[in-house]
């Protein structure tokens, strides 16, 4: 979820007065960049006060538990949504130019329209337990990272967080490791492979499947990222602002790992 941003900032407290916790609202919700002399930067880590609330500021166990339950319904809406498309995807990337013309059709001709759920099961199944997964895996990165320095913004990078890039490729790797025997069994059943996983390597196509995900993955945790610093308002907005910036970041994560999407589908 997400809700409107706040200063995180502790303030020197005064002689003979007090502090201002980093957890009280100030009159301000759009942080001063660059601090002010002698103050801390704003941590705009999602979660955290001065940034969307999402991953960061709880204790680890309870942020990747956290993180863990939203990955999955994430990933089972994704599979429910998306799979007939997925579907059609696979199998033009598995067929030479001149073949994909109408592919949709064809195989709704071929096998009828149930045919476009084709490996759905697996899909489902790998959709949730690897949503979760990288979910629940940054989530816990940030958490831990949070009262480090590698929580604080890298200068001339325009606020990029090496925490960001340290959750991103390990919830990449986690992924990987999950998703690949997944998707290998998913790909060859919307291909009409016979076998299924016995007849290739459980992990064929790791590596592709692993440099697509750091792409996805890391673009989309940066964007995302980026956003809580440099547009505070759209990932402050109800509803609306979460679906533009969640589509946006996912769909320049795609063009980025879409190379290597195809050569993974090649593969296995």
């Amino acid at each position: 979820s997400f809700s409107a941003p706040r200063v995180s900032m502790h303030t020197p407290a005064p002689p003979g007065g007090r502090s201002v916790p980093a957890t009280e609202p100030l009159l301000c919700t759009c942080p001063a960049w660059p601090p002010a002399p002698g103050r801390a930067p704003p941590d705009p880590s999602p979660g955290a006060p001065g940034g969307v609330a999402q991953f960061g500021s709880g204790p680890a166990h309870l942020e990747t538990l956290m993180g863990l339950v939203a990955g999955v319904a994430y990933g089972v809406a994704g599979a429910v949504l998306g799979h007939p498309l997925d579907t059609i995807k696979t199998q033009m990337q598995a067929m030479a130019a001149g073949d994909r013309q109408g592919t949709a059709l064809a195989v709704a001709r071929a096998t009828g329209w149930r045919g476009l759920f084709r490996g759905f099961s697996p899909q489902l199944v790998g959709a949730a337990l690897y949503g979760g997964v990288v979910q629940s895996t940054y989530a816990g990165v940030i958490a831990a990272c949070h009262q480090t320095g590698l929580a604080q913004p890298l200068p001339g990078f325009g606020g990029l967080r090496p925490s960001v890039v340290l959750g991103s490729l390990a919830a990449a790797a986690v992924r990987t490791v999950v998703e690949t025997p997944i998707e290998l069994v998913k790909v060859r059943r919307q291909v009409g492979v016979e076998g299924g996983w016995r007849a290739a390597p459980a992990f064929r196509g790791a590596g592709p499947t692993l440099l697509r995900n750091c792409g996805m993955i890391g673009t989309f945790f940066v964007l995302v990222d980026s956003a809580t610093i440099h547009a505070p308002g759209l990932s402050a907005m109800p509803t609306l602002g979460p679906l533009l910036l969640g589509a946006g970041a996912a769909t320049a994560g795609w063009l980025v790992a879409w190379p290597f999407e195809l050569v993974k589908s090649r593969v296995q």
